[in-house]
C-alpha cells in the first residue's frame, strides 16, 4: 500500500512541532525530578540544551534524546553532573541517550563535538533547544560558537571535515544507493539495526540540514561577532521555519519558488522517514510512496546542495 502524502504540508509540520514539544516538556520533568533526589544541587553557571531532531523539533518516535550540558566555569562541575545525571536516567533509557555530551566555554572548540578535531559538528549548537537550568549561558555559548568559526584552521576544518560530510550524505542522493530508496519503484528502506539503511535521513534529510549548516557557518564567519550573535539567536529551530526565515528577511540566493520547493521536499523527506519508523515498528523493512513525488523531492534537494551558496554574504 502505498503512503499518502500529508493534505497540507505546514499542518504537518505544526502538528509534528506539537508532538515534539509536550515530550521536551516530559523530559525536562523527569530530569527535574532527578536532580531533586540528588545530593548535588544544580549549579547557577550550567544550562543543559537539547539538539539533533529534539532541537529541531522533528522527532518521530525512535531515536534518545540527547543532552548537552554547558558551563562557563570549572569543568569538574559538569562532569560530576553528567556522571550523576547518567547514572539516574539510566531508568529511563528508552528515552535518554546514555551518553551525555558536554561543552565548557572557557576550554572546548564547540563547532567540535568533543573537541576531536576530526568531528566537526557545528549541529551540535545550531540545531540546539534549551530544556534546563541557566539560559544566560546559551547567550555566551553562541558568541564564543562565533569566535570559534573565525578561529585560525576554523575554515580549513569545517571545509574538509563538514563539507566532506555534506557531500558524503549528497552522494547518496545523486547515485540513488538502492539500498536504502529505489525512485522507480517508491520504495524507501528503513531497517533500525543498520543506521546506513535509514530511509530518507542520512540521504535527503541530511544533505538539506548539512548544506545549510555549512553555508550558514560561512554567513557568520563572514560577519561581525554582533551581527554573528543576533543571527544565531534568531535562527529558527525547525528546518522548514528556517527555509522561510532565510527568504522573508531576504537572506539567500534562492528564489522564492526555489524556497517553497525545497521546504515541500524537506517536509516530505520528513514525513517519508517518520513515517519508515513507524513501519519499522510495526515489522516492516520499507514502505512505498508516490513515485512522482519522490523523484522530484529528490532532483530538488540534490539541486540545492549543489548551490555555491546559499546565503548572501
Amino acid at each position: 500500500m502505498i503512503i499518502q502524502n500529508p493534505d497540507r504540508n505546514d499542518e504537518y509540520v505544526v502538528r509534528l512541532k506539537n508532538r515534539n514539544l509536550l515530550a521536551l516538556d516530559l523530559a525536562e520533568s523527569i530530569i527535574d525530578n532527578c536532580l531533586k533526589s540528588s545530593i548535588f544541587s544544580f549549579p547557577d553557571n550550567v544550562c543543559i540544551y537539547v539538539t539533533g531532531s529534539d532541537g529541531r523539533l522533528e522527532k518521530s518516535c525512535l531515536s534518545a534524546i540527547e543532552l548537552i550540558l554547558c558551563n562557563n566555569g570549572d569543568r569538574s562541575v559538569i562532569e560530576m553532573l553528567k556522571s550523576e545525571l547518567e547514572r539516574q536516567l539510566s531508568d529511563y533509557s528508552a528515552c535518554f541517550s546514555a551518553n551525555i555530551e558536554t561543552k565548557n566555554l572557557l576550554e572546548d572548540n564547540l563547532i567540535l563535538y568533543t573537541n576531536n578535531p576530526l568531528a566537526c559538528y557545528p549541529t551540535r549548537v545550531l540545531d540546539n533547544f534549551f530544556m534546563y537550568g541557566n539560559e544566560s549561558i546559551l547567550e555566551e555559548l553562541y558568541s564564543k560558537f562565533i569566535k570559534d568559526l573565525k578561529s585560525n584552521g576554523s575554515g580549513k576544518i569545517l571545509r574538509e571535515r563538514f563539507g566532506a560530510r555534506k557531500n558524503n550524505h549528497r552522494s547518496f542522493l545523486k547515485r540513488e544507493d538502492e539500498r536504502i530508496f529505489d525512485i522507480k519503484k517508491g520504495i524507501l528502506y528503513y531497517d533500525g539495526q543498520n543506521r546506513d539503511i535509514s530511509s530518507t535521513k542520512c540521504s535527503h534529510l541530511r544533505t538539506v540540514q548539512y548544506a545549510f549548516a555549512l553555508d550558514f557557518c560561512r554567513l557568520l564567519r563572514d560577519c561581525d561577532i554582533s551581527d554573528g550573535y543576533r543571527l544565531l539567536k534568531d535562527l529558527p529551530n525547525n528546518i522548514p521555519d528556517r527555509i522561510d526565515w532565510c527568504t522573508q528577511n531576504s537572506m539567500t540566493s534562492l528564489t522564492v519558488d526555489e524556497a517553497n520547493s525545497l521546504k515541500d521536499a524537506y517536509i516530505l523527506s520528513l514525513f517519508w522517514y517518520n513515517q519508515s519508523e513507524i513501519a519499522f515498528l510495526q515489522g516492516k523493512k520499507a514502505i512505498y510512496v508516490d513515485k512522482r513525488s519522490l523523484k522530484q523531492a529528490t532532483k530538488t534537494i540534490v539541486d540545492f546542495a549543489t548551490k555555491d551558496k546559499i546565503f548572501n554574504y
